[in-house]
């Protein structure tokens, strides 16, 4: 899978095209999936276009503001499905849950937009390629991770060196140490696109990050 980053869209959050080149068929090679669109939705149709690719999905690693605020812009312009974890899902439609309301711009996504709820364990088809979806819970009940080959997004669950607030409605630091543990444990090593900072790997966080630290998980 190729990556392509948009650093950031919204503020400090980031958004990323992801790339499924799995595939030898013209109709599948240039088709992509778009993570976190949370604003500039022309800018990210206009970097996806000028590299010859159809958006085709909307991943969200998770239903807060600053990660969805172009979906009905973007759906507009692409028609594209809109993927989340079923436990985020009534966020979409509830500012009070996707926190837009400490901006003073009350959102919602459209109700007429396609929705797929997705839960552990499914699978999500980008062009000849597959992500995988992995619930983390903690940051928001629905939050999740996606994984495809040695590519890992971890929306707000997991940062280079940091991790996602759990003190918003719906977080849980019980829950994310059991998700941290999660990621943590799996196998090979990752390179980590998070929905704030930089890119990473697993293994370096592993390493460096208190959070996956077995004091800090209690393990």
């Amino acid at each position: 899978m190729r990556v392509i980053p948009l650093y950031p869209v919204y503020h400090e959050a980031n958004c990323y095209i992801a790339v499924g080149e799995g595939c030898c068929n013209s109709a599948c090679s240039n088709v992509c999936a778009v993570f976190d669109p949370g604003d500039n939705a022309e800018r990210i149709f206009n970097r996806a276009k000028n590299n010859g690719l159809t958006i085709e999905k909307i991943i969200l690693t998770h239903a807060h503001f600053d990660h969805i605020m172009a979906v009905n812009e973007l759906v507009a312009l692409t028609g594209a499905e809109v993927i989340i974890h079923k436990n985020d899902l009534q966020a979409l439609y509830e500012p009070s849950l996707n926190l837009s309301g400490l901006i003073g711009h009350s959102y919602t996504v459209d109700s007429d937009i396609k929705v797929t709820a997705v839960e552990n364990g499914d699978t999500i088809k980008v062009g000849g390629e597959y992500l995988t979806v992995i619930s983390t819970p903690g940051h928001t009940p629905g939050s999740a991770c996606f994984v495809c080959g040695d590519i890992l997004f971890t929306g707000d669950t997991l940062f280079g060196s940091n991790i996602g607030r759990t003190d918003f409605p719906g977080g849980s630091i019980e829950e994310m140490k059991e998700s941290l543990l999660k990621l943590r444990e799996l196998e090979g090593d990752f390179t980590l696109y998070s929905g704030h900072g930089g890119e990473t790997t697993l293994s370096r966080e592993r390493q460096h990050n208190y959070y996956l630290f077995p004091e800090f998980l209690g393990r």
